[in-house]
């Protein structure tokens, strides 16, 4: 399952914008240098100048984050981005190393050459210290953006952090007029667009992959992340507000140093707590929603007709309805926290048992499970487990709906006897109709063959009536023979 991220889609954005904004910014400020156009290279002709590296630098980190910013990208694109990457913390690393050991390796003025009286630049052409250090930040953090721990964490994501607080010291800087970062260390101070830049590209790499890594958690859809992406620009925008408008009265003579700050710190405190009572009301409701609808949940689960069970990782019971705790018995409050062995006894837990580490392992499973049930006597469920998986799609326990099909077992029990009765009694009613048969058959058998006789003794007699008549015929012959013999005696 896919993490939680609020409008992932337009999350995504951003990143692409933040790229197209580098290879821009660097590639007019390049224009600036090639063209000699001082407005391009500076914002003010008071302030330092983007250097030539730096440009060059903008450009590539904005190229290799164009084709890191999805994380599907393919292996064509990833290793050469990569291989920008590389450079562009080489260039940050050589540049610091230069600061620190007081070298000139000479890549500063590799492609342009500046002026030496350039204006808060201690060694012409060379970036800041504070721009150094972010572009080997930046460029670690593309080269190692999709790199786990085998924990799970990106440790990556955090230097696009590190570049982003020093971007906006530098920013704010600016904005109270103070030389940025060039009383903090001695070198080259950082231009404005660099540092806006720098801020710009630091989000693009944030951006880049939502719902990971530290700026992970403001993406998220929960009430606490939405909470603090309410209040983050708040936790900004005030206190950056506030010091400027307290420099300026003071600046203007109307408190001094002391004063100013007593009213910084009074404004901090009245508008953060005004801040935290709406926060409060806020969770308050929310608190009073999210507990309704626990409510109504609690009342619609106690009353559906399936028991249901949440489990925990460890297979501890996490939730259960009333009808899952009538049907072994007992209280719901007796039943959560408890194991299911000493719950369901040994024998039921050991039929269950590969049922859930199935499905710890992600795999639904269903199965049928005889209980020690109630009063009534022992219970017939039908179980069905689905996993539980948090934000990054890992298994955190299962829920478990289980349907009491005792009713129906028996039900199925009482039809199977009927059955059984009915067809023996159709197998006795069968063998009883067999000898039926076979008796009417040997009677039949009986007829026929008294059928046959008859038949013979009708021929014989029919035969013997023959043989009578032709006696009768032959006898009228013989007396018609003596009655002429008679007849000629007489004459």
């Amino acid at each position: 399952m896919k993490s939680p991220v609020y409008r992932v889609a337009a999350l995504s954005r951003p990143a692409s914008a933040a790229a197209v904004a580098s290879m821009a910014v660097g590639g007019l400020v390049l224009l600036g240098w090639a063209l000699d156009i001082a407005i391009l290279k500076s914002v003010s002709l008071d302030w330092v100048t983007m250097k030539a590296n730096t440009a060059i630098c903008f450009v590539l980190a904005g190229l290799s984050l164009w084709f890191l910013r999805e994380e599907d990208v393919t292996r064509q694109h990833r290793l050469p981005s990569q291989a920008v990457a590389a450079f562009v913390a080489l260039v940050g690393l050589l540049t610091l190393m230069e600061y620190l050991f007081h070298a000139d390796f000479g890549i500063d003025e590799l492609l342009f050459k500046d002026s030496p009286s350039a204006v808060q630049t201690s060694t012409p052409g060379r970036m800041s210290p504070a721009a150094a250090l972010n572009f080997l930040l930046i460029g670690l953090a593309l080269l190692g953006l999709d790199w786990r721990t085998p924990g799970g964490l990106r440790p990556a994501q955090t230097l696009p952090v590190l570049a982003l607080a020093i971007s906006l010291v530098a920013s704010i800087g600016y904005l109270y007029g103070v030389k940025p970062l060039s009383a903090i260390a001695a070198g080259t101070s950082i231009s404005l667009h660099t540092a806006l830049a720098f801020i710009v590209l630091s989000l693009g790499l944030l951006y880049s992959r939502p719902g990971q890594g530290p700026f992970g958690f403001f993406t998220r859809s929960g009430m606490g992340a939405s909470l603090a992406r309410r209040l983050l620009p708040v936790a900004v925008g005030i206190p950056v507000s506030l010091g400027w408008l307290g420099l300026k009265g003071k600046q203007a003579g109307f408190y001094d140093f002391e004063m100013g700050l007593a009213i910084f710190a009074a404004s901090n405190i009245f508008i953060f707590s005004g801040v935290i009572w709406a926060t409060a009301v806020s969770l308050n409701r929310a608190e009073a929603a999210l507990r309704s609808r626990e409510n109504q949940l609690q009342f619609v689960a106690d009353h559906a007709p399936v028991a249901i069970a949440q489990y925990d990782s460890e297979r501890h019971y996490k939730f259960v309805n009333r009808p899952y705790a009538a049907m072994l018995g007992k209280l719901p409050a007796e039943i959560i926290g408890q194991h299911p062995r000493d719950v369901l006894g040994e024998k039921a837990y050991a039929h269950a048992s590969p049922y859930m580490t199935a499905v710890l392992a992600g795999q639904p499973t269903s199965y049928e499970l005889r209980l020690p049930g109630t009063s009534d006597g022992p219970r017939v469920v039908h179980g069905q487990y689905a996993p539980e998986r948090d934000s990054d799609g890992q298994v955190v326990g299962f829920i478990a709906a289980i349907l009491d099909v005792t009713g129906q077992k028996q039900a199925e029990a009482q039809l199977r006897r009927i059955n059984d009765e009915l067809q023996q009694r159709v197998l006795n009613r069968t063998a009883e109709l067999e000898a039926a048969n076979q008796e009417l058959a040997f009677q039949n058998d009986e007829k026929g063959k008294r059928a046959a006789e008859l038949i013979i003794a009708n021929q014989e007699l029919a035969f013997q009536r023959d043989e009578k008549g032709k006696r009768a015929d032959e006898l009228v012959i013989a007396n018609q023979e003596l009655a002429f013999q008679r007849d000629e005696k007489g004459k």
